[in-house]
């Protein structure tokens, strides 16, 4: 349960004339909208980052894109790297539809759990 402090900083938290929204909206694909780039990363003994442009939006589902990436930080091969979206390159696979699971409120990818992108970088492993 929220305290009073909690609730008073969620809702009056404003920044340059645009409501920032709780920390706990990344995961929340309500607040979701075009445009944003979400991401989420697939491991079983590897870790890959995926990042993913919202093109359209619907009250049970989004449209979506996978975007190339750009290396950060690190080597391929070499056990851990770091990887943003290279909005600069146009996307190459096809966009995909993807549903709200509502009991969850979560979106997922073939096994990806997506959440909105904080603008770091995601880190990955791919040495098998």
């Amino acid at each position: 349960m929220k305290n009073i402090n909690q609730f008073i900083i969620e809702k009056l938290k404003l920044s340059k004339d645009k409501e920032i929204v709780p920390d706990a909206a990344l995961d929340d694909p309500t607040y979701w909208e075009v445009g944003d780039i979400v991401c989420g990363t697939w491991s079983y003994s590897m870790t890959i980052p995926y990042f993913f442009k919202i093109l359209k939006r619907t009250e049970k589902s989004f449209t979506i894109v996978e975007l190339p990436k750009k290396l950060v930080s690190g080597h391929y091969n070499s056990y851990h790297f770091e990887e943003i979206p290279d909005e600069t390159k146009q996307p190459t696979k096809k966009p995909q539809n993807v549903r709200i699971k509502r009991g969850l409120n979560a979106v997922y990818v073939d096994r990806i759990h997506l959440c909105k992108w904080d603008g770091k970088p995601l880190s990955g492993d791919d040495m098998d």
